[in-house]
């Protein structure tokens, strides 16, 4: 690969450095400031260093399940999701305390922890790279606008080669629809054939075997005549 070039995330295909849609799968491109990037995780000494001079908060009638109501109730995995979801983590309840304010004076370090981890890009963030739940066909790439030479695979939705039996990207097994068909009627016309070889074997195994027991049955008629006319 040429330095002026790399590969497309979605379909792996070359394509220039700068381009900001892939001419394999027509599908935008991220920008380097919106690529996912792994989250600085807080060391242990700044952790104890804010728990030991935590404010002193003695209540919170926060609803539980908003932000700073569940850091205050140590509800883990819903400051997660919460976050998850693009909770703004700085603003303050209405007695001026954040979440971290509030998991600071619970002296929960895993919370604060969390807390303090900046946030992966949301699915709302990477929406247009993403694909739609029910048709596995990515965002703002419609059927026509998918290249002829990729289809999308039933299971993860990317885009491979239409004769491909392995997805490259989720690894599961591709059954077309189409090729599904094609084996079926295969081996239908597979039984037809052996069906008509049989029963055409068959009709002519029976004529000859026919024939045969008239011959001989004749020849014996004709010898027992014979010796009765000899006989006389």
């Amino acid at each position: 690969m040429k330095t002026n070039e790399k590969a497309c995330p979605y379909c792996a295909e070359v394509i220039k450095a700068q381009a900001i849609v892939c001419r394999f799968c027509n599908r935008d491109l991220p920008s380097s400031s919106m690529m996912e990037v792994a989250p600085q995780q807080p060391t242990a000494d700044q952790i104890s260093e804010l728990i030991d001079t935590a404010p002193s908060i003695k209540e919170n009638h926060d609803d539980p399940d908003s932000l700073t109501g569940a850091a205050w109730q140590g509800k883990w995995a819903t400051v997660k999701t919460l976050i998850a979801n693009g909770a703004d983590v700085s603003k303050p309840n209405s007695a001026g305390h954040t979440a971290l304010d509030l998991a600071r004076a619970r002296r929960d370090k895993e919370l604060v922890r969390l807390l303090l981890t900046p946030a992966k890009p949301t699915n709302a963030d990477n929406q247009k790279f993403s694909q739609t739940p029910l048709t596995g066909q990515p965002l703002g790439v419609s059927p026509a606008q998918a290249p002829a030479n990729r289809v999308p695979c039933p299971s993860c939705g990317e885009l491979v080669t239409p004769s491909a039996t392995l997805c490259p990207f989720c690894k599961q097994a591709i059954f077309s629809k189409d090729k599904g068909m094609n084996a079926i009627a295969k081996v239908v016309a597979y039984v037809v054939t052996f069906l008509v070889l049989f029963y055409a074997i068959s009709a002519f195994t029976r004529h000859e075997a026919d024939k045969a027991y008239k011959r001989i049955t004749g020849d014996a008629q004709e010898q027992t005549e014979e010796m009765l006319r000899n006989r006389s």
